[in-house]
């Protein structure tokens, strides 16, 4: 398909690329899940893990006495829907159904795994 403006065109892959991905995941979720979990106790996996962690106590983000932190990560890196909206969560960042850990700014604990405009909304 010829575009001759090449905005359409980027539009147009955008939005082909997003359906066609949409598709591929629906019929490998289970595959593409293994192969995240599999990646995150990688070497390489392992580091983001830690970054990731370690970002959330620069935050000052507090575990409750029976929670550990790789649990936490766990169940954070396989949440598929938001807690409040039950939006199909993404890893992308900067958008709005991208996957976030909501916490209480009062006390500091974590509370849900929200997508990114349930998490602005509750702030």
């Amino acid at each position: 398909m010829p575009f001759k403006d090449p905005e359409k065109k980027k539009e147009y892959m955008k939005k082909y690329n997003k359906e066609h991905f949409k598709i591929y995941y629906e019929k490998n979720k289970e595959k593409i899940n293994k192969r995240t979990l599999e990646y995150s106790k990688s070497y390489r996996g392992e580091n983001l893990h830690i970054y990731t962690i370690s970002g959330w106590k620069c935050r000052g983000i507090k575990l409750r006495p029976n929670e550990d932190w790789e649990s936490v990560y766990l169940y954070w890196k396989t949440c598929e829907r938001c807690e409040l909206c039950d939006v199909e969560l993404t890893d992308g960042s900067g958008e709005l159904t991208s996957r976030n850990l909501d916490h209480d700014h009062d006390t500091e604990y974590i509370r849900d795994v929200l997508c990114w405009g349930c998490n602005i909304k509750r702030f």
